[in-house]
C-alpha cells in the first residue's frame, strides 16, 4: 500500500534541535509535588482525638463520682452489715427506741432528700446541725445524721438527683443488734 520511498521518508521525520531543548528545559525547571503525607491530616486527628477524651472524661467521671458512705465504706446493692454496739440486745419487738446512722452523700447535682420515717440533719463542715427535717435539697457533698426509730422494719431513704438516684434501705435487727444497708440505684 506505501512504497518504500514513502516509509522512509517518515522515518526521517525529527523535531527540530530546538524543540527538543525546550522540553529538556521544561522538565528540569518543573517543581515535583511534595507529599502532604501527615501535615495534610494532622489538625482533623488531633482535633478528633481531643474531642473523644473531652467526651470520655465528661461522660465516665461523671457517671462514677455519686456515692451513698457509711463510715468510708461506698453502700451498693449488696448488703452491708454494721454492728450496733450502742444498744443493748435482745430487745422486744415492740420496742421503739430512735437510733441513728452517719450517711456521706457524694453528690454532683442537685439531689432531693426524704425519709420514709424518722428525720435527718445536715451537718456542716465542721460538725453543726444546719438543718432538721424528712425533706430537703442538697447540690453538694453532704453529711447527713438519719435518725429512725428501732422498730424491726425496713426504713428508706429515697434519693433523688440526676446522677444519684435511688433508695437508701436499712434494716434494724434489734434481736441480733445488727443494721443492713443497701443502696438501691434507679
Amino acid at each position: 500500500m506505501f512504497s518504500d520511498k514513502q516509509r522512509q521518508s517518515w522515518q526521517n521525520i525529527k523535531a527540530p534541535e530546538s524543540l527538543f531543548e525546550k522540553t529538556v528545559d521544561a522538565f528540569e525547571t518543573a517543581s515535583t509535588p511534595q507529599k502532604r503525607g501527615f501535615k495534610r491530616y494532622a489538625f482533623p486527628l488531633i482535633a478528633a482525638s481531643l474531642v473523644l477524651i473531652f467526651i470520655s472524661v465528661f461522660f465516665i467521671g461523671k457517671s462514677n463520682d455519686a456515692y451513698v458512705y457509711v463510715d468510708g465504706v461506698a453502700i451498693t446493692d449488696k448488703s452491708t452489715v454494721f454492728s450496733l454496739e450502742h444498744l443493748p440486745a435482745p430487745m422486744s419487738r415492740a420496742t421503739v427506741v430512735n437510733s441513728s446512722i452517719t450517711l456521706d452523700l457524694h453528690v454532683n447535682s442537685e439531689t432531693h432528700l426524704v425519709a420514709s420515717d424518722g428525720h435527718f440533719e445536715i451537718l456542716s463542715e465542721n460538725g453543726e446541725i444546719i438543718f432538721i427535717g424528712d425533706k430537703c435539697t442538697i447540690d453538694s457533698d453532704t453529711e447527713i445524721v438519719w435518725h429512725y426509730p428501732t422498730v424491726e422494719s425496713e426504713h428508706r431513704l429515697f434519693l433523688d438527683g440526676k446522677t444519684l438516684n435511688g433508695v437508701v434501705k436499712l434494716v434494724h435487727s434489734t434481736e441480733t443488734a445488727e443494721r443492713t444497708v443497701t443502696f438501691v440505684k434507679n
